[in-house]
């Protein structure tokens, strides 16, 4: 229906004869054959008038809600809203107004939320909705529709949720082959950053917890990070990350195009290593399985006179690093020094009496196969394969198989080792 146009206008005049009836009078109403006074009747009209002043004038009245209200029909807010009742919202909503919530909500329908809000009350929210202002949520939540969160348009934060005691800022649930949280970046921020309380020791930025993996990271195709970790202070981890049951703690795989797995670099310019990996019982820190095409499971490369890797056993004897060649001709450790450097590919340093480097050979393979890459540029003192060229390009201690018999240079003479 149209809303009218006219109002009732009636004995708006200030001289206007106006006489109120008693409450008896109001109560008992009209007897027959009263004649009514023309006060009465002016008085009943104004009210009448008055009444729909205000009811035209509803929508620009500060009004507080202290019952539940249902609405059905499409709602747009635009105005600072202060909503403190309970709460059952199963239309479309727009809400572009500074809001303040306390009481407890329900929320089925899709709402578009542009402005600042704080809500303190419990809520349950089950429609796709859109956020694009400020926020601040004190009360449980539950999330079960699609929503989107924007930070606002002049720069911040599209959402802030800080923990309280042993519990999470935010706990979410993926659903079956969906992740309970979907954050992308815009430009060089990061699409979620996690702040651990700097006063406690075990407290973390990010925790996840998977059925399959915990968290999941996926780098764009310009080379930006999928998950970076940053340590705070001296001594914080970047990421700590514990693999349940017989999973893995850290799963990296390297995209298609030739981008590794995981790159793990030390920050700024002191001696912090990039990654440190701890087994646990008998497990290895890092277990690390090449590509089926002859791709490599790790690759260290040092930078100046820093190591590419570094691989410490355990005091209980176990193995600093274990390399399981795959295949018929796959390699389990692949050293190559530098081209051009002095370099070694593999150095290995014994601690007490454990070995420095420990190789045992497959199932008819050779326990150890090392060549020069360059003669006699690179020395390595061993090559078990095939040596071209004259002996005085060699060095004293040289050792090579000519294809007939092993040979080493001893005081610039050619010797030929035979096993007993």
């Amino acid at each position: 229906m149209p809303k009218p146009i006219a109002l009732p206008e009636w004995a708006s005049a200030q001289n206007a004869s106006v006489v109120e009836p008693t409450l008896a009078k109001k109560q008992q109403g009209w007897v027959g054959g009263e004649l009514p006074p023309a006060e009465y009747f002016n008085w009943w009209q104004r009210l009448v008038f008055t009444w729909a002043q205000y009811v035209n004038n509803l929508t620009a009245e500060v009004l507080t809600w202290s019952g539940v209200q249902t609405f059905t029909a499409p709602c747009v807010h635009q105005g600072a809203d202060t909503h403190s009742g309970a709460e059952v919202h199963t239309g479309a909503e727009t809400h572009s107004g500074a809001e303040v919530h306390t009481g407890a909500e329900t929320h089925s329908g899709g709402e578009t939320h542009s402005g600042a809000e704080v809500h303190t009350g419990a809520e349950t929210h089950a429609g796709p909705e859109v956020h694009s202002g400020a926020e601040l949520h004190h009360g449980a939540e539950v999330h079960d529709g699609g929503e989107t969160f924007n930070g606002p348009a002049a720069g911040g934060t599209a959402i802030v949720a800080n923990g309280t005691g042993p519990h999470p800022g935010i706990d979410a649930s993926g659903g079956a082959g969906v992740p309970a949280i979907s954050a992308r970046a815009t430009g060089s921020a990061p699409a979620i950053q996690g702040k651990g309380d700097v006063n406690t020791a075990d407290s973390d930025g990010i925790s996840g917890i998977g059925g399959g993996a915990g968290v999941v990271g996926v780098g764009s195709a310009l080379g930006s990070n999928g998950v970076q970790g940053i340590g705070s202070g001296a001594s914080g981890w970047g990421g700590a990350f514990t693999g349940g049951g017989g999973g893995d703690g850290v799963r990296a795989v390297g995209g298609p195009g030739g981008g590794r797995g995981a790159v793990f670099q030390a920050g700024g310019g002191g001696n912090g290593e990039g990654a440190m990996a701890y087994g646990m019982g008998v497990g290895p820190g890092l277990a690390a399985t090449g590509g089926a095409g002859g791709g490599p499971g790790v690759v260290g490369q040092g930078n100046g006179q820093s190591q590419g890797g570094i691989f410490t056993g355990g005091a209980g004897g176990g193995t600093g690093a274990r390399g399981i060649g795959g295949g018929a001709t796959g390699i389990g450790v692949g050293g190559f020094g530098a081209p051009g450097g002095s370099g070694a590919g593999v150095y290995g340093v014994g601690s007490g009496g454990g070995a420095g480097g420990q190789f045992v050979s497959g199932a008819g393979g050779p326990v150890l196969a090392l060549a020069h890459a360059q003669q006699p540029a690179s020395r390595g003192h061993i090559a078990f394969t095939a040596v071209s060229g004259s002996p005085a390009l060699l060095q004293d201690g040289d050792l090579w198989f000519d294809g007939t018999a092993l040979r080493i240079r001893v005081q610039g003479g050619v010797r030929t080792i035979a096993f007993a």
